[in-house]
């Protein structure tokens, strides 16, 4: 069985690419040797460049595995511009349609590909060349935008890529949810869709709670006494989540005065300290990290708690967020508002924190103070349901059995000919 993972723009050996795609594919290579695995990339020119270590790396890493990498610096028309704007978006899709017509032409049984616009050029794409298609979607693009407030329900943008997305789903033979709300969404989209339910995968055996690593960092910062709250990722679209961060630690801080906030993120040349000031947060309460590549464990271990807020958007009810999981596989137990509605249920199911909505101070401050009192404890439960639902092991059986199922679809329909 010949499959093709298919990437468009994104970052070389970021946290994300390294946790969501390159464990992922060593973990499905490793479990089933016998399905014939390639990576295909198109990255931007200039990201060739600048990253050509890390491609290098990587390249290097996958082949080791067994797995086959083609990179394509042929890219050339920038996402952020092209995607958001009707008028521009025909001319990426024309692009990226020849550059996909070239590059999969009848090699691969299964096209799997991550986010909306790969997954939308190669479902149409799929008929003509015999592939399945598996559009991989890790969230509700249209609405996340709305939530950012980057667009509006109203605007002809979001209209164009609400038409898309129930094109796409229509169009391909699996579509992957990592939520259960999110199935119920993709089934509300395209009534007849197949949806698949697998989770947002995180290695449990490279993000695990460090404890060397913490003794060491906390006594460096002088965190020995002091109940560190960790963000760790990018702000979202528009830097907004940043603002949702500072407003719920300006209240942490009024419960647990000798609390810091550790920031781990990419974008850390924003405006942080003007925002966390304008919440009464002094720069002494809060400290920023982009840590290097196999150290984030060290410096999620170094935390008591994980948080992740949200401001409220029609996709509520079903995100729940990489840092998530990954707080989990720490042993860290996670702070949530009812915003980041997959993991409130997460924490209402297996008591793995406290979901806390301002709106709701009083019941919110009890249950940060119960909370804060007794984290140390609940390390293993954290740890245990990590590995229990989100492990990249667990993850790669799904996506294995779903290649297996659409494999024999596709040498069922060629035998018939």
């Amino acid at each position: 069985m010949r499959v093709a993972y298919v990437i468009y723009n994104e970052r070389p050996m970021s946290g994300l690419v390294r946790t969501q795609v390159i464990s992922l594919l060593k973990e499905i290579k490793r479990q089933a040797p016998e399905i014939s695995m390639t990576l295909v990339s198109f990255w931007q020119p200039w990201v060739v460049i600048k990253y050509r270590k890390e491609l290098a790396q990587m390249r290097k890493e996958l082949l080791a595995a067994g797995i086959e990498v083609e990179n394509y610096p042929w890219a050339i028309i920038p996402s952020r511009y092209f995607l958001y704007n009707v008028m521009l978006f025909p001319i990426v899709h024309w692009w990226a349609y020849w550059l996909f017509h070239r590059v999969l032409d009848n090699r691969f049984q299964i096209v799997h590909c991550r986010s909306y616009f790969a997954s939308l050029i190669a479902a149409q794409l799929k008929q003509e060349f015999g592939y399945r298609c598996i559009f991989d979607m890790r969230s509700l693009w249209p609405k996340e935008h709305v939530t950012a407030g980057a667009w509006t329900t109203k605007d002809c943008i979001y209209r164009m890529w609400k038409r898309l997305e129930q094109l796409t789903v229509a169009l391909s033979d699996a579509t992957i949810g990592v939520t259960t709300p999110m199935i119920d969404e993709i089934h509300h989209i395209e009534p007849g869709a197949k949806a698949i339910p697998i989770p947002i995968a995180v290695d449990t055996l490279e993000l695990y709670f460090d404890e060397q690593g913490r003794n060491e960092i906390r006594k460096r910062h002088n965190w020995n006494d002091c109940l560190v709250v960790v963000y760790e990722g990018s702000f979202g679209l528009l830097n907004r989540n940043i603002y949702n961060l500072a407003e719920y630690f300006a209240f942490i801080l009024k419960l647990w005065p000798d609390a810091h906030l550790l920031i781990l993120t990419p974008n850390a040349g924003i405006a942080i300290p003007r925002i966390m000031r304008a919440y009464g947060i002094m720069p002494t309460q809060f400290t920023v990290k982009e840590p290097e590549p196999g150290e984030l464990r060290r410096w999620l271990s170094a935390a008591d708690v994980g948080i992740h807020v949200m401001p409220k958007g029609p996709d509520s009810d079903t995100r729940l967020g990489v840092k998530v999981v990954e707080y989990l596989s720490c042993g860290l137990p996670i702070i949530v508002n009812s915003n980041v509605g997959a993991a409130a249920n997460l924490v209402y199911k297996y008591g793995i924190g406290a979901v806390v909505d301002l709106e709701r101070a009083r019941e919110s401050e009890s249950k940060l103070i119960e909370l804060f009192q007794k984290a140390h404890l609940l390390r293993s439960l954290c740890r245990g349901v990590a590995e229990e639902l989100f492990s990249v092991k667990s993850c790669a059986t799904k996506y294995i059995d779903l290649y297996r199922q659409l494999g024999g679809l596709t040498l069922k329909m060629e035998a018939s000919k």
